[in-house]
C-alpha cells in the first residue's frame, strides 16, 4: 500500500510498472461478470448494514 501511495504521490513517474497493472486490471461495467458480481456482492452487503 505504501508503495501505491508513494506511486500516486510521484504521478507515477518512475512507478510505470504499478499504472500499467492499474490500467490492466478488470473494471467494474466492463462486461466482466467477476468483477460484476464482486461489486453486487458489496451493494448487498451495505444493503444488509
Amino acid at each position: 500500500m505504501q508503495q501505491l501511495m508513494d506511486a500516486i504521490r510521484a504521478n507515477y513517474e518512475g512507478y510505470e510498472d504499478i499504472r500499467k497493472a492499474l490500467l490492466d486490471a478488470p473494471k467494474y461495467g466492463n462486461g466482466n461478470d467477476y468483477v460484476d458480481d464482486i461489486l453486487t456482492q458489496l451493494y448487498g452487503q451495505w444493503d444488509e448494514a
